[in-house]
C-alpha cells in the first residue's frame, strides 16, 4: 500500500515469538517498536539490546502508562492473555491480541464488549488472512466464482518435535494444545470464508494420538456454517501435508495451501482452481507483516481484513463448547 500507516507499539512479552517474529515483522512493516514488557525489567533490557528499541519498561504498568505507545501487541502465554488485553484497552491503548483472544468465551466476549465500549481497535492476530494465497481464495469466494458455498475443510496437521512450554499442556493456563496453539487458526479461515454466518457446532473429538500429555493432541471439528458444512482439523501428534483450506461450491472448488505461515520470510504457498487456475506465491509478502500494516491502517481508520475482537470471540466461544463436548462425554 502507498502512503503506510506508521505508529509507535509495544509488545508485552520479551521472548518466544514477541522476540524472534514480532519485533522484526514490526521494522520489516515500517513500525515504530518502543520497547518491550517481560516479566522481569532485566529481560526487557536484553529486549531493548537485541532489538535496538528506544526504551526499557520495568514493568507492565510502564509500558502501559506510556503516553507515546499507540498499540500494544499481546504475545503473552495464553492464560494471560484477558488480563493483559483488558488492562491494555483500560489504559486506553489500541490492542493486536495474539490468538486465542482468551482462554474461555466469557472472558474473550467481556474484551471484545470493552473494545467496543471505548472505542478502541482490538484485533486478533489470525495472520493466516493475510496470506496472499488465503485472500484470493477468499475474494474468489465473496465475488461468487465458486458458486454458491457448499462445504469448508481447513486443515493442519504437524508433529511437533518436542513438548512445549509447560503452560502448553495444562488444560487451565492453554485451553487446550492442538485446538487452541493451531486449531484457532484453521477454525478462523473456515469462519471467515463463509462470512461468519450462525456458527453451529454439531460434533467434536478431541483426542491424544502420539503424546502422553492431559491436553489434546488432535482436534476435528464438525460445523454448520450458515448453509455451508464445515469441517475443521488439526493436530500436534500426527504429521499430515502441508497446511490447507477447500472450498466446495456449486461452480467449482479451490484449494489454498500452506497459507499458515509461522515464520518470518515470503509467505510461499499457492492457490489452485477447479478451473485449471493455478498461482504460486514464492514471493508474496510475510502474513505477519502484512497484517500489522493492515492494524496501524485500522487504528488510522482504513479498512481491515484482519480479525477483530468480535470476530475472536466467536472462534472461542466454539472452541469452549467443544472442549466442553468432550469433557461432558
Amino acid at each position: 500500500m502507498s502512503d503506510p500507516v506508521r505508529l509507535r507499539w509495544g509488545l508485552i512479552g520479551s521472548h518466544g515469538f514477541a522476540d524472534a517474529v514480532f519485533a522484526p515483522v514490526l521494522r520489516n512493516a515500517g513500525q515504530h517498536l518502543l520497547g518491550a514488557a517481560g516479566s522481569t525489567e532485566e529481560g526487557s533490557a536484553a529486549f531493548a539490546e537485541r532489538h535496538d528499541a528506544p526504551r526499557i519498561y520495568a514493568s507492565l504498568d510502564a509500558l502501559l502508562h506510556d503516553p507515546d505507545v499507540d498499540i500494544v501487541w499481546v504475545a503473552s502465554p495464553n492464560h494471560l492473555h484477558a488480563e493483559h488485553v483488558r488492562r491494555a484497552l483500560e489504559a486506553g491503548k489500541h490492542v493486536l491480541a495474539e490468538k486465542p483472544l482468551a482462554t474461555t468465551g466469557k472472558d474473550a466476549r467481556e474484551l471484545a464488549d470493552l473494545a467496543d465500549r471505548l472505542g478502541l481497535r482490538l484485533g486478533v492476530g489470525y495472520q493466516g488472512r493475510f496470506h496472499p494465497a488465503l485472500r484470493d481464495l477468499h475474494a474468489a469466494v465473496m465475488e461468487g466464482a465458486l458458486g454458491e458455498i457448499a462445504f469448508v475443510r481447513a486443515s493442519w496437521q504437524t508433529q511437533y518435535a518436542g513438548l512445549p512450554d509447560a503452560w502448553r499442556l495444562d488444560p487451565e493456563t492453554s485451553g487446550g494444545w492442538a485446538i487452541m496453539d493451531i486449531g484457532t487458526h484453521t477454525l478462523d479461515a473456515a469462519l471467515w470464508l463463509t462470512g461468519f454466518p450462525q456458527a453451529r457446532l454439531l460434533g467434536s473429538r478431541l483426542s491424544t494420538q502420539h503424546w502422553s500429555v492431559d491436553v489434546e493432541d488432535l482436534a476435528v471439528l464438525l460445523l454448520q456454517l450458515g448453509n455451508a458444512t464445515g469441517v475443521v482439523e488439526t493436530a500436534t501428534g500426527v504429521q499430515g501435508p502441508a497446511n490447507r483450506v477447500e472450498v466446495h461450491g456449486t461452480n467449482g472448488w479451490a484449494i489454498a495451501t500452506g497459507v499458515f505461515v509461522p515464520r518470518l520470510g515470503a509467505s510461499g504457498g499457492r492457490l489452485v482452481l477447479s478451473d485449471g487456475t493455478r498461482t504460486l506465491y514464492d514471493a508474496g509478502q510475510n502474513p505477519y507483516e502484512a497484517q500489522a500494516a493492515a492494524f496501524a491502517g485500522w487504528v488510522a481508520g482504513r479498512p481491515y481484513a484482519g480479525a477483530t475482537g468480535e470476530e475472536g470471540a466467536v472462534n472461542i466461544a466454539l472452541l469452549e463448547e467443544a472442549r466442553e463436548e468432550m469433557a461432558g462425554g
